[in-house]
């Protein structure tokens, strides 16, 4: 699995083709940095966000392909995407947060070192916690 970044402007149509296909159509939510996951150049995952401050990236959404659901790629792709984040753009620290009813992506979060430190509610009412992950750069 490798890791390729990109900005959105360059990328549009596979990104928002693969974004759509995991959270359908949410132009109010497309970011700005996306990291694209890809095994034998087929794109199965991203990871989007934007910088909060010179080490910290601000993860807005993390997916991986509908049609790979279920065959074990979660806790490889968080590791490969966090090892690529640490040692490709520096990053001391990620942040993110995660819908409180959606525990698969809780667990791996929890499994694969990121801590929770904090919680909120969004202004239509879904929940969230926040989470931080220290990669010691």
């Amino acid at each position: 699995m490798i890791f390729e970044k990109y900005h959105v402007k360059d990328i549009e149509k596979e990104y928002f083709s693969l974004h759509d296909d995991v959270f359908g159509k949410d132009p109010f939510h497309y970011p700005n940095i996306v990291y694209i996951a890809k095994i034998n150049a087929q794109y199965i995952g991203f990871i989007s966000g934007y910088w909060h401050d010179k080490k910290t990236f601000y993860i807005q959404k993390t997916a991986i392909s509908k049609k790979l659901k279920g065959q074990g790629l979660s806790a490889e792709f968080a590791i490969n995407a966090w090892q690529f984040l640490k040692e490709k753009e520096k990053i001391r620290y990620l942040l993110g947060q995660i819908e409180t009813d959606n525990i698969s992506p809780i667990i791996t979060a929890l499994k694969t070192g990121w801590k929770i430190n904090g919680y909120f509610t969004d202004t239509i009412g879904k929940q969230y916690i926040r989470t931080i992950l220290d990669l010691g750069n």
